[in-house]
């Protein structure tokens, strides 16, 4: 009777001795796949180690050290850039190119006596970029509505000696880009029905 009770008693330490082993591994296999999802995901989001700082289908930039030994031999320190601080004569507001009644009053003891601009443009079937010509200069002394694209302004005293000079851009609507634009919109719009688009 002795012998039956030290073999239960021991099939039932054994079987204690199993459900633990159990558990421990069970909690051992939890614990491993916690830690390894965690370095998965601190590998994803950390940005020391993330590939390229950009990374889409349509652009990657490389995630360089700019500052790395191999490179820092081609950075140096450049001379700093001092803009000059008087006001400009003229500035563009919206189409319009106005004179700088203020800087005419701070820096040109009111000698201004008339200002020119000429139109820049890129001769037709030119295929360089770096050609291109100006148009017959046009004379103003007021606020002026411009109907080019980039036009260079220079301003004469009373002497007729040149005080100012300066070039502008100006943001035109073409009817012939925004119907190529247009064209182009309902084209995508017929062939890639994209669901963020409400169609009619």
């Amino acid at each position: 009777m002795a012998a039956d009770y030290n073999l239960a008693l021991c099939q039932k330490l054994q079987k204690k001795q199993l459900y633990l082993l159990v558990f421990f591994l069970l909690q051992a296999a939890f614990i491993i796949i916690l830690l390894s999802a965690h370095s998965r995901w601190r590998t994803a989001n950390s940005p020391a180690v993330r590939m390229f700082v950009v990374d889409t289908v349509g652009c990657k930039i490389p995630n360089i050290d700019p500052f790395d030994s191999s490179v820092v031999h081609f950075v140096n320190n450049s001379r700093s850039i001092n803009c000059n601080s008087t006001l400009p004569l003229t500035y563009t507001d919206g189409r319009f190119l106005r004179i700088n009644r203020t800087a005419l009053d701070l820096y040109y003891d009111d000698d201004l006596d008339y200002c020119e601009f000429e139109t820049i443009y890129r001769p037709e079937n030119e295929k360089s970029d770096n050609i291109f010509r100006y148009r017959r200069a046009v004379r103003f002394s007021d606020d002026l509505d411009v109907q080019s694209e980039f036009i260079r302004v220079a301003c004469f005293g009373q002497q007729g000696s040149l005080m100012y000079t300066n070039f502008h851009a100006f943001l035109l609507r073409k009817d012939e880009v925004e119907d190529r634009c247009t064209r182009r919109y309902q084209r995508f719009l017929h062939q890639k029905q994209p669901k963020e688009v409400k169609q009619n």
